[in-house]
């Protein structure tokens, strides 16, 4: 809400100041403390000589040197930016005045706390990370009087607490502000009204009128009066409208339910109508909810961190204080940024903007450097406070809020990637780099809406919420904001696609798309990319532990030719750089389909422990574990819980190893680890029907009920629950084809249509294929040159049969050596295709549009008679004539023609009928109704034109399903 406030004149120092004069000024208050950099020799130094030495020189030479952190840091950023050359315009940074003291080296630990930083020189390899990076946070000294320090004493010997700014010029916080940045650290700052910061009333608790204090001196409310609307006869000649500052309040959740004295100041002075609610921003970390408590999980999927912080934002009592923030900044690492807005909607839904780079997610972008540099909070705020006391900023223009959210996460990485660097002898944060906007460009987030009748996140499966079975993604909320319609939206898929194979990168149209990277391997599909990432997670934690004495046990599931064993020994590479331990460069794989007994598992340990021997940690796969009906599964418990096997009456040590189990029959983890409790479940329901049966209730007999209980003793006594507790994390891979429908009858085979990532897996993967295994296909600018006939037929054949093997065979057996360009007639022999695709569903998605093309400006319908006309008539030049229809109706029958030749085609008549109208309603009908609003045809026209469409459209496809000669086919239209 904007208010209108009185100009008011009041004494401070012995001047009369003007509120409101200087709304270039920007202060900055709070806790602030003193960094020591301690850098360490690289290599110990020589021994100095006796005679001409001193004895400090025997030992090694550490080099010290300050900087101000907290406040200080923010105001030296924000210095950086907008003053002198850097200002457009200059604006005028006012921080405490230290005086003599102004120095970080000359500040006592007795009054503000003195924080340890040890650092380390930067990799070589590395330099645009910065000379050095922390790499051990050393601990703090500080101030004895309970952490109040500079504050306390200031407000007993001197409460007339002094500023300046850059310029040396002595300036009165007293003076309002364009924007005000304070720091809250929990150091003293807002805790002053504990030591009775009230010059008028000590014993005063409630803050307000009677406060003469630095909080309302540094925001300018000192003796703001607020105006009654002009208009209403008040006559106050002085008083013109003017604006308090935007404050920006970085502060810490100590204890998630306790507001401090702080808090309490801010919110009254929103209330009260001294600060306009939309003007104060509270910044804080993401950390900071969780160690309060909230279930906010850290690096596996945006998607599941916005699931959980919404969640926790409206359901953990802890955060209710934290809510009462109109404006809450929560930053993730420095790849995401949440804006909450818990008050701002009528309805139980927050208003929250997300913003997030696509391609990592928290604590990703930091893990290239080898340390960190801290201060990215502080780095966001002076980002915010620059952007905010621009001229002409308006705190209720939702898109300069935007811009500056997704400015200020890219200052917060551009500190990261500074590091500390010398200047003068000197080392420290290089500040002029942080706000630098040439750079901060080279950052590009995206964003989201959430509430207000836009897009609706479902309560996380943690929460108990049985909806949400992890389907949610931003993929479908930003094809939902692209396009309208399921049609709309698969045509939207596949031109994505087609684009990423063609430029290999995702159109920007479609810019936020989450695409995860591991090492040479891209992942679009949530769960998969989820299940990566914890992979990922627990390789990185076991190298962290040189004392483990057992392997860790992965397990990776997914349908034939999914490529199980190659996204895991693409993040083993990435962390193969570990200084003290390294991952074997090259994994033993043993097919445990091929062993013949157990002396040759024995053998494979045997293996293992030798090469674990050498320092190194052995990467093995232990293939199809999970066929022989599951008799491998015993000899893995001790290995996987002890770390030892047996060979004979000796038992060995295994030493530190990764086992990678990959399943040959289960193509999920749930699949392979639910057949227990299925068969319980099972049990259960037949033993219920046959204690009816006795009163001649069921049909169940006992036998039905032994023989359930046989297999439930038989998977027990083949140790699948033992095993499955030892296993550390899994991945479902995804694959090429689309998922399987767990619900439905015969999982093996039915597709599962909440699957909406499946043709950008195709594509990422057929790309990296050309650029791997034909990169003479890519032009100089590398863009694939390919008949667009073949890249349809390749990215929507309705499955493969071998999964990336038979898409890699397709394009191998093709004939492509030292060509350029693939066209239609490079492609394998039919014979050769059936070995990886049904070639009869291929090669008509390569043919149907040469068949239809033959036959434009031919055949079309008379609006009027009914008849055919040539197609000119009717559809104009801009629309490319046929191209349009042909593709709708390409989409609409394509699935259907494969469903024709699969050997279930002798489906019910109701069945097929059934199919028939999803495709016409679904797909067929909404996109042939934009077409023809597209092309000038008017409202009153569209539904008897479509209609007349509609009902041909439906002939082709019945005739299609019926095996009916092409020729007759099209003539129908």
């Amino acid at each position: 809400m904007n208010s209108y406030y009185v100009r008011t004149f009041y004494y401070f120092g012995g001047k009369q100041i003007e509120m409101g004069k200087n709304r270039k000024r920007i202060i900055v208050a709070g806790d602030f403390t003193v960094d020591w950099l301690t850098i360490a020799p690289v290599e110990q130094k020589a021994t100095a000589s006796a005679a001409s030495s001193f004895g400090w020189q025997y030992y090694p030479e550490m080099t010290m040197h300050a900087q101000f952190g907290g406040a200080f840091l923010i105001a030296n950023i924000l210095r950086a930016r907008v003053t002198g050359a850097g200002g457009n315009p200059p604006r005028e940074v006012i921080r405490y005045d230290l005086g003599e003291n102004d120095d970080p080296r000359n500040v006592s630990p007795e009054l503000v706390p003195h924080a340890q930083l040890l650092l380390s020189p930067t990799a070589e390899e590395d330099n645009a990370g910065g000379d050095y990076r922390v790499s051990r946070y050393l601990g703090f000294a500080g101030p004895a009087m309970g952490g109040m320090g500079i504050f306390g004493r200031w407000n007993t010997d001197n409460w007339e607490l002094k500023y300046r700014n850059f310029e040396g010029q002595e300036r009165n916080s007293g003076e309002m502000a364009a924007v005000v940045v304070l720091n809250d650290a929990g150091n003293g700052f807002a805790k002053l009204k504990e030591v009775g910061f009230n010059v008028k009333d000590p014993d005063e608790d409630v803050p307000g009128d009677a406060f003469e204090s630095i909080w309302p001196r540094i925001l300018g409310l000192a003796n703001l009066k607020k105006l009654t609307p002009p208009g209403n006869g008040v006559d106050e000649p002085d008083s013109v409208p003017v604006f308090p500052p935007i404050v920006i309040l970085k502060t810490r959740l100590w204890s998630g339910e306790t507001p401090n004295g702080l808090w309490e100041y801010l919110q009254f002075c929103t209330q009260n109508g001294l600060l306009g609610d939309e003007r104060l921003y509270a910044v804080i970390d993401a950390n900071d909810l969780r160690r309060v408590g909230a279930n906010i999980s850290s690096g596996l999927s945006w998607e599941r961190t916005i699931e959980q912080f919404l969640w926790e934002m409206e359901n953990n009592s802890k955060l209710a204080e934290t809510k009462k923030f109109t404006n809450l900044i929560v930053r993730f690492g420095v790849s995401g940024i949440a804006h909450f807005r818990a008050n701002d909607s009528d309805d139980s839904l927050p208003y929250c903007s997300f913003y997030y780079d696509p391609t990592m997610v928290e604590g990703e972008y930091i893990r290239k450097y080898a340390g960190e540099t801290g201060g990215r909070t502080s780095a966001l705020c002076a980002s915010l406070a620059a952007d905010f006391s621009a001229s002409g900023f308006d705190a209720d223009d939702t898109k300069a809020v935007s811009n500056a959210l997704k400015r200020g996460l890219a200052a917060a990485r551009n500190l990261e990637d500074a590091g500390f660097r010398k200047f003068d002898k000197q080392v420290r944060i290089p500040y002029s780099f942080v706000l630098d906007q040439r750079i901060a460009k080279t950052h590009v987030f995206a964003g989201i809406d959430i509430g207000k009748g836009q897009t609706v996140v479902p309560p996380p499966q943690e929460a108990g919420n049985t909806r949400n079975n992890g389907t949610w993604s931003l993929t479908g909320e930003i094809l939902e904001e692209k396009v309208k319609g399921q049609h709309a939206k698969k045509a939207a898929m596949a031109e994505i696609a087609k684009k990423v194979v063609l430029n290999g990168h995702i159109d920007e149209d479609f810019f936020g798309i989450p695409v995860a990277r591991f090492g040479e391997l891209q992942v679009v599909d949530r769960s998969e990319a989820e299940g990566y990432r914890s992979v990922r997670t627990l390789i990185t934690e076991y190298l962290a532990r040189p004392n483990a004495s057992r392997p860790l046990s992965l397990a990776v599931f997914g349908q034939p030719g999914t490529g199980k064993s190659y996204g895991v020994r693409e993040i083993a590479h990435e962390l193969r750089q570990s200084k003290t331990v390294s991952i074997a460069e090259n994994p033993l794989v043993f097919n445990l389909s091929e062993f013949a007994g157990k002396q040759e598992l024995t053998s494979a340990f045997h293996r293992i422990r030798d090469l674990a021997v050498e320092t190194q940690i052995p990467l093995v796969f232990f293939d199809e574990f999970d066929t022989g009906e599951l008799c491998w599964l015993k000899s893995f418990l001790a290995p996987m819980q002890d770390g030892t096997f047996r060979d004979g009456p000796s038992i060995h040590p295994l030493g530190r190893a990764i086992f990678v189990f990959a399943g040959g029959t289960a193509h999920t983890f749930e699949d392979f680890s639910d057949q227990l409790s299925k068969l319980k479940t099972q049990h259960d329901e037949q033993n219920k029907i046959l204690e009816n049966q006795k009163n001649g209730d069921g049909k169940a007999t006992l036998e039905q009920v032994w023989e359930l209980r046989r297999q439930i003793a038989e998977l027990e006594q083949k140790k699948l629950p033992d095993f499955v507790s030892r296993l550390s994390g899994y991945v479902n891979i995804a694959g090429l084809n689309k998922r399987l429908d767990a619900d439905a009858a015969d999982s093996k085979t039915a597709n599962n249509s909440d699957d909406m990532s499946w043709i950008l897996r195709r594509a990422i993967i057929l790309r990296s294929i050309f650029v791997r295994d034909q990169s003479q296909l890519l032009d100089p600018s590398g863009k694939a040159q390919i008949d667009e006939a073949v890249l349809r037929a390749l990215l929507n054949i309705p499955e493969y049969n071998h999964g990336v093997r038979s898409m890699e065979a397709i394009i191998n057996m093709s004939s492509l050596s030292e060509r350029t360009y693939f066209g239609r007639s490079f492609l394998p022999p039919r014979n050769q295709m059936s070995l990886h695709v049904d070639p009869e569903a291929f090669l008509n998605l390569v043919n149907i549009e040469t068949r239809l093309y033959s036959l434009k400006g031919k055949y079309s319908v008379d609006l009027k008679t009914q008849t055919l006309q040539p197609l000119s008539q009717i559809i104009s030049d801009k629309i490319g004539s046929f191209d349009t229809i042909a593709e709708i109706l390409i989409m609409s029958v394509a699935d259907l023609d494969w469903v024709s030749k699969r050997p279930n085609k002798n489906l019910e008549n109701n069945i097929i009928e059934e199919i028939i109208n999803d495709r016409i309603n679904r797909i067929f009908k909404p996109g042939l109704v934009q077409l023809l609003d597209e092309i000038g045809i008017g409202n009153g026209e569209i539904e008897r034109v479509s209609s007349i469409i509609v009902d041909k459209a439906r002939n082709v496809i019945e005739k299609l399903l019926n095996d009916e000669t092409e020729d007759s086919l099209f003539l129908e239209l």
